[in-house]
């Protein structure tokens, strides 16, 4: 198990390096939960409906 500043450290280190530097730079992905957040948006403002 990893801990959480461990976990932090190692993505803030990542996504420099599987972003532009124009995603980088925003919003997009300051922490993992932001990319899930992004995607679920973008899948419900394509009509998608999450199974219930």
């Amino acid at each position: 198990m990893l801990g959480a500043s461990t976990y932090a450290r190692v993505w803030r280190e990542a996504h420099c390096f599987a972003l532009t530097p124009q995603q980088v730079a925003s919003p997009l992905a300051k922490r993992p939960y932001d990319l899930r957040h992004t995607a679920l948006s973008t899948w419900l403002n394509t009509g998608w409906t999450p199974p219930r």
